[in-house]
């Protein structure tokens, strides 16, 4: 009856350009190595997204945990993979595909929280018994962890999208925080200056053009451009339920807002986590040498995270993209945000001239063309990965 109870308890603006070239084909502004899509009809068995992750890490000679640079600055990687829980061929397929990057990213940061400070209880109980019918023996063990955090400043490094033939697939994701990100994120709560870094090429330049690595690469990054401002670019997507304008338009609202939900993210959120596991056995002894052995396993893993309103200025629209996924034929419809101090005082400036207290502020012209994508049966694919002289 104790054993039934707890497995009860257990369970309970827009300046923007879209992307023109065809998929796979990459410019000279794709500096990134990562930047790699698989759009075959077969996937070896041998690599999944546990496997892309690992490799990614290797080849930089990172690990999960804490990391010193070349320059000898610290950092902290966590990794976190989950399924995408819908058929391909259902109309939410896309947006399963975003809501496998969510938790994805939520498992990243619960195990920062959890490097950070744990609580562990554990508890065990065994019993035995024997009368003139036979004997019972019985065991119970329950451990419990929780971990309760503010995060703050944490990015996505890289992320995975790995979906062989006939199968359900899965987005990867490795996060990383620094102290030079955890900055970057208090100037957005408190608007507080960032120190510049070396200037890079802008960032039109530095954002691939290639919708297939566009629809692989989720969440946030900061970069700096080309007068070495630090940047953060937000990559939203999300799904239309149906082939009809009004449907495309709200499925890149929906991007533009998942975009912006991943800057409000970085500038802090409570992380809190609970696992609960327990191990219980039953051996039943009966007369004539006979027996019954049964067990029964339960594991609870709880994440839960939390980002209060935060009034943001300054967040632009960078790029947008659209191609069909090649797994479901579906169109997906992205975009790039940007947000950086200079924008922030860019449209506070705006917000003065409205309410006549201040100066014009010049704006970008937009450019707008449309991608091409073929649908296909299985896909492998690793999303653009951050600047590393960024975090």
């Amino acid at each position: 009856m104790k054993k039934t109870v707890l497995l009860m308890a257990l369970t309970g603006f827009s300046l923007g350009v879209f992307a023109q070239m065809e998929p796979g084909q990459k410019s000279a502004a794709d500096n990134a190595p990562e930047a790699f899509v698989q759009n075959e009809k077969t996937i070896s068995e041998d690599r999944n997204i546990q496997s892309m992750i690992d490799d990614f890490l290797s080849s930089k000679k990172w690990h999960e945990g804490k990391n010193t640079g070349k320059d000898g600055n610290e950092f902290f990687i966590a990794t976190g993979v989950a399924g995408i829980d819908a058929p391909r061929a259902h109309q939410a397929y896309i947006a399963s595909r975003v809501a496998a990057y969510h938790k994805a990213m939520m498992a990243a940061k619960s195990e920062m929280a959890k490097y950070i400070k744990t609580e562990v209880s554990s508890g065990a109980e065994s019993t035995s018994a024997e009368d003139k019918d036979g004997g019972q023996a019985t065991f119970c063990k329950i451990i419990e962890t929780k971990s309760n955090q503010y995060i703050l400043g944490m990015q996505v490094l890289c992320s995975f999208e790995y979906t062989p033939a006939g199968k359900n697939g899965q987005i990867g994701v490795i996060a990383v925080w620094s102290p030079r990100l955890q900055r970057m994120a208090e100037a957005l709560a408190t608007g507080k200056p960032v120190e510049n870094g070396m200037p890079r090429k802008s960032l039109n330049e530095q954002i691939s053009s290639d919708p297939l690595v566009l629809m692989t690469t989720f969440g946030i990054q900061q970069r700096l451009d080309e007068k070495g401002n630090p940047v953060l670019v937000a990559f939203g997507q999300d799904g239309a339920l149906r082939d009809s304008t009004r449907s495309a338009e709200a499925a890149r609202r929906k991007a533009q807002m998942n975009a912006h939900a991943a800057i409000r993210e970085f500038a802090g959120e409570s992380v809190a986590v609970e696992s609960i596991k327990m191990n219980a056995e039953t051996l039943k002894e009966f007369n004539e040498a006979a027996s019954q052995y049964s067990n029964d396993n339960a594991f609870v893993d709880r994440i839960t995270t939390v980002a209060k309103e935060m009034n943001i200025s300054g967040i632009a629209t960078l790029k947008h993209w659209q191609a069909k996924h090649p797994i479901s034929g579906q169109m997906v419809y992205g975009v790039v945000c940007i947000w950086s101090p200079e924008l922030s005082k860019q449209a506070n400036a705006l917000g003065d001239i409205l309410a006549g207290k201040g100066k014009t502020t010049s704006l970008p012209a937009a450019q707008k063309t449309a991608p091409k994508v073929e649908p296909g049966k299985s896909f492998s694919g690793t999303g653009q990965s951050a600047d590393e002289t960024a975090f």
